[in-house]
């Protein structure tokens, strides 16, 4: 918060330079700035898993933005979010099963297209 023109932690009141003596790296930044630092430190590579892994975790709660249930088993994100908007997406993809964590806005087609680029691709290096 800001108080008599200086920029002050709202638990404690300490503003930059107090906290500098205990972190002295720390810097301040915008909201929108923190949030894709967040994001990006949270984020994880995709990795395969085994279908029990992927059924264990599509039953264990609801999932979120489940794309075509009924029609195999389709991508959908954890209810649980690590940090921010960042939650773990799972996918069934040509008849195998991956994971990794990343943005909660990601789209079905964003999936696929990390998966083809982070794991398909790669294989027919």
């Amino acid at each position: 918060v800001r108080v008599s023109g200086k920029w002050r932690t709202r638990a404690d009141g300490r503003t930059l330079g107090e906290l500098r003596q205990t972190w002295p790296d720390m810097v301040l930044v915008k909201l929108s700035e923190y949030q894709a630092l967040s994001a990006a430190r949270h984020c994880t590579p995709v990795k395969e898993i085994d279908e029990a892994r992927f059924t264990d975790q599509l039953e264990v709660l609801p999932p979120e933005d489940w794309q075509y249930p009924g029609k195999g088993q389709g991508p959908f994100k954890s209810p649980e979010y690590w940090s921010g908007d960042v939650t773990a997406i799972f996918a069934h993809v040509q008849g195998r099963f991956f994971e990794f964590r990343d943005r909660c806005t990601l789209s079905h087609q964003d999936i696929v297209q990390r998966i083809q680029k982070e794991v398909f691709d790669r294989e027919q290096k």
